[in-house]
């Protein structure tokens, strides 16, 4: 592995310096899993354990010293005869009701149990797979569950009276032996409010929720539509709402009638980031407005997010395509990864 430091003054990359090299001391310790497919996720618990979901729906939970605690495989129906293989596509943790959130090749939404991994409910009936899942707490009482699909379209799944809608969804009928709820009719409680935007022109590499903005941030490997920052809900103008509703003749936020394209937003309520071969990865900080992309160019760009029509500085020294970003370190640095292996950490002075 490989360090290297950058220096951004007010955001614009003055100089590189040649990388440096980190030592790690070998052998590393090698820590057997039950895992035989690729992990999806690894996520921190509530109680400062950690849990690896892998794509084949087995569940690992370990230590903090990374001693095996439990495993288990929350797809049963992998062990039946006659039944396909069901994959995970992404998992989310849903910490504020004790919750477990998957998205399934098969099209779904599934909510197990964190306490003991049952399944609790399910969202069927999605047009399209959950490539890259989102959860995020908004008000009191209200959260946001979110995905990017292999159209590139943002769905968006805005929740109200969470308990409340969480239990009434168990109510649903069974199917497989889980309460399902589907997509189609999951607005008509009316505590749920079903939205899908049609936004990249290539499937969706990444998604996230910014609450102090209010907006999604998505990215895919389309050219031109890199990188989108866009509102949740559309425009606030009423006149153009009412065009709106008239276009998609009352289905305007739920789901598009089978033949018709879902809707794009209105240019007004979006900002595009053009960048050559696409974006697979970004992350975003809010406090110093820093927005950093990378992907198969393996060039790490840093933004304005108000100035999509150019970066305000390039990070080079990647050999191959770079898969994870983020900023770390009270928003000081920037660690990116890429497909050899290799960690870099930029410094930011700003």
């Amino acid at each position: 592995m490989a360090a290297q430091v950058g220096h951004l003054k007010d955001i614009e990359l003055q100089h590189q310096p040649q990388p440096s090299k980190v030592l790690f001391h070998l052998p590393a310790t090698v820590t057997e899993t039950p895992h035989r497919e690729p992990f999806i996720q690894i996520s921190p618990m509530p109680d400062n354990t950690v849990m690896g979901v892998g794509q084949d729906g087995l569940i690992s939970v370990w230590t903090p010293d990374l001693k095996l605690k439990k495993s288990r495989s929350i797809l049963d129906e992998n062990k039946q005869q006659n039944r396909k293989i069901k994959w995970i596509s992404d998992s989310i943790l849903m910490p504020q009701y004790n919750k477990l959130i998957i998205g399934t090749c098969d099209r779904e939404i599934r909510l197990y149990e964190l306490s003991n991994f049952e399944p609790y409910c399910q969202i069927i009936g999605l047009e399209t797979m959950p490539l890259h899942l989102g959860y995020s707490p908004r008000d009191a009482d209200e959260c946001v569950i979110y995905f990017g699909d292999e159209q590139g379209c943002v769905n968006i799944i805005l929740v109200s009276n969470v308990a409340e809608t969480l239990r009434n969804w168990t109510k649903s009928q069974l199917i497989d032996e889980i309460p399902s709820v589907n997509i189609d009719s999951i607005e008509e409680p009316g505590n749920v409010k079903y939205i899908r935007w049609k936004v990249h022109n290539d499937w969706v590499t990444q998604i996230r929720y910014v609450h102090s903005i209010e907006s999604i941030i998505s990215s895919s490997n389309d050219d031109y539509t890199a990188l989108v920052i866009g509102c949740v809900e559309g425009t606030k103008n009423l006149q153009q709402r009412l065009r709106d509703l008239m276009d998609s003749s009352s289905t305007h936020g739920r789901r598009s009638m089978l033949g018709n394209a879902p809707p794009k937003r209105n240019i007004s309520d979006e900002s595009s980031f053009k960048v050559k071969r696409g974006v697979k990865t970004f992350d975003f900080c809010k406090e110093n407005n820093i927005l950093v992309t990378g992907g198969l160019d393996r060039i790490v760009r840093v933004w304005n997010s108000y100035v999509p029509g150019w970066p305000t500085g390039l990070l080079r020294g990647h050999a191959s395509p770079i898969t994870f970003l983020c900023i770390g370190d009270g928003n000081t640095k920037i660690y990116s990864v890429s497909t050899d292996c290799t960690v870099m950490v930029t410094e930011l002075f700003v």
